[in-house]
């Protein structure tokens, strides 16, 4: 659960998609880094990060991994899983 002190220091609960007013963050990935840092991760470093994006039909897939083409995004489309025949997934491997 998330928490804030307040002025009098009681603490009160905190919305995890409410942001920082400090940061702009929302809560819940500031909590997110601060649990890196404390595991002793560099947060100037880069990161790998694996996306997967779901999508009705395979030929939307293919319009947004085309779409991420133009930036420096690549990935490939799967096949639907037996349990989701309707949901075709990209999956991002990286930069180009």
């Amino acid at each position: 659960m998330f928490r804030k002190q307040s002025a009098n220091g009681d603490d009160q609960p905190v919305d995890p998609n409410d942001r920082s007013p400090q940061l702009g963050l929302k809560w819940k990935d500031v909590q997110v880094l601060t649990e890196l840092v404390k595991h002793g991760a560099d947060l100037l470093k880069p990161r790998h990060v694996i996306y997967f994006l779901y999508f009705p039909s395979r030929e939307a897939a293919s319009v947004a991994l085309a779409e991420a083409g133009r930036t420096s995004l690549s990935g490939e489309i799967s096949e639907p899983l037996d349990d989701h025949p309707d949901s075709w997934a990209w999956y991002y491997k990286g930069t180009k």
